[in-house]
Formats: C-alpha cells, structure tokens, sequence
C-alpha cells in the first residue's frame, strides 16, 4: 500500500494526481489530510495526534510520500505542524518495512557564511539554518534518514512552488493580481534576494516517480527560473500586460544572490522544468 500523507495541501493534491496517472492497477493508495473529502481513497485525520492515527493499517504500507506540514506562524507552530507529525508517522512504521520513502522537504535547510554574495547550493552544500521553517524542515531529513538506516529514501528540495490553487496572499499571485488591476508594484525585500519558482505539476512528478520507481538520493528540485524580485517583477509585469509602476522600496540588506543546481535530478529523472514566463497566466483570477 502507497500512503501520501497532506495530500489535501496545494502540493498533496498535485502529487496525488500526478500518482493517479501513474499508479499501477493493483497498487492501493490511501491519502491523508486534515480537510474532508468525497474520495473514496482519503482518510481524513491530524497526524499531529499520535493517538489518531488507526485508520490506516500502517503494517501494510510499503510506499510512503510524506508531504504534510505547513509554513507555521512561529517556531513552535513549525516544530508542531512539521517535526511531530513526521515522528507519529515514522513510528508506526517498522524499519526495513518501506520499499519507497519520499520527503518533501525544502532548499530552506541550506545555511550560508556572512558576507556572502553569490553561491550555488548544491545537494552537497551545509544544512544549517537560521529559519524555524528551515530547522523543522532539516530536523524533518534527520528523522527520515534516521528511520531509513541506509535503506532506501528520497529527498526532495524544492524552492517556491507555483502554480493553480496556490494560496492567493503568497507574492506571485499578489503580483498577478495587482498587475491585473493595473497596481503598483511595490518591492520591499532585499534588492539582492533572489528565488527559484517551480512548478507545483513538476514537483508532483517528481515525488511520483521517485514513489513508485524507488529513486533515492537527495535532490534539489529547482527550475531554471531563479530570478531577483525586479526581474520578477519585470517578468510578471510583461506577461500580465500591467501598467503600474514597478516602485522601488527595496533594501539594501545583506543578502547573497542563491542559485540551485538542477543537474541531479535532471540526470535521475531525465525531465525538463516548466517555464515561470509560460505559466504565470494560471494564477490569474
């Protein structure tokens, strides 16, 4: 049996169809989340309640995706929503059980020296972040890796996710929204800062495959769309046809320029990202 736990989040629901396309006959899949849902394959529980838990017969279970959690307003909401769930999953799962273990994770679990201005974070890179996402996120691989004992799992370390049924106040569809109205475009984050927007169908695949073809390793699952705000900006601006303003209130904090090397998955996967320019009409309301 194949479990995706979250799978009624903006990146659950992708994964869940992207393994719907892919999914052999006899393969049973049951999905979880907090929200309730008509589909005869969901089973609707809190996995943040260790003693909620037994509507999945867990011996069975030999594929996980585990992909629930949320961004959380604060450390302990981090720590609650990313890191607790993942430890009442994981043990109700035996060692040695899984054939298949994929975590979403994030590329917020990289740290950098100060002063820096330009790095490439590969999957090699130091984990050492300053962020309470970005600690519950690494303390989320630790788990897994614990639990997994060498045995087979796949991390995977995506940037920004895009794409339709994403949450309305995240910035690219605030953007969208405002180039629609013909708005201001105000910029107020570090001129520096850049960030690497992928496609939520892209990631999807990815989990998939790694599910059901047993890939492991650790990727940094990343397009080839990393852009400052401004060229973010720019581009939103270009594709919406918008005519305000773009206004410059950016910082000028110390922020190092980041990129994400893509080749891994890349290899591992053999696939090519969607393009942000392509698709940033999907966000439009």
């Amino acid at each position: 049996m194949l479990v995706l736990t979250g799978a009624s989040g903006f990146i659950g629901r992708a994964i869940a169809a992207a393994l719907r396309e892919r999914q052999p006959p006899d393969l049973a899949m049951t999905l979880t989340g907090r929200r309730p849902s008509t589909d005869a394959q969901y089973v609707s529980m809190d996995l943040g309640d260790a003693n909620a838990l037994d509507a999945i017969d867990w011996p069975s279970v030999r594929t996980l995706i585990h992909c629930a959690g949320a961004p959380g307003r604060g450390d302990q909401d981090f720590a609650a929503k990313n890191v607790e769930t993942t430890r009442n999953v994981l043990q109700l799962i035996a060692p040695g059980q899984l054939s298949a273990l994929v975590l979403i994770s994030s590329t917020r679990v990289y740290g950098w020296p100060p002063g820096a201005e330009s790095l490439q974070l590969d999957e090699e890179w130091p984990r050492r972040s300053e962020t309470g996402y970005g600690r519950s996120k690494l303390a989320q691989e630790d788990l897994c890796r614990e639990h997994a004992d060498g045995g087979p799992l796949t991390i995977l370390r995506p940037g920004p996710v895009y794409g339709p049924g994403m949450a309305p106040e995240n910035l690219l569809p605030s953007l969208v929204r405002r180039c629609q109205q013909d708005e201001p475009l105000e910029i107020f984050a570090p001129r520096t800062h850049t960030e690497n927007y992928l496609h939520v169908d892209d990631l999807a695949l990815v989990a998939a495959r790694a599910a059901l073809e047993s890939v492991s390793g650790t990727f940094n699952v990343c397009s080839d769309d990393t852009l400052d705000i401004f060229e973010l900006a720019e581009l939103v601006k270009r594709t919406t046809g918008g005519q305000g303003p773009i206004v410059d209130r950016a910082t000028d904090a110390p922020y190092p320029r980041l990129s994400f090397p893509n080749g891994k998955v890349k290899r591992a996967f053999g696939l090519s990202f969607r393009r942000l320019a392509d698709h940033i009409h999907e966000l439009a309301e």
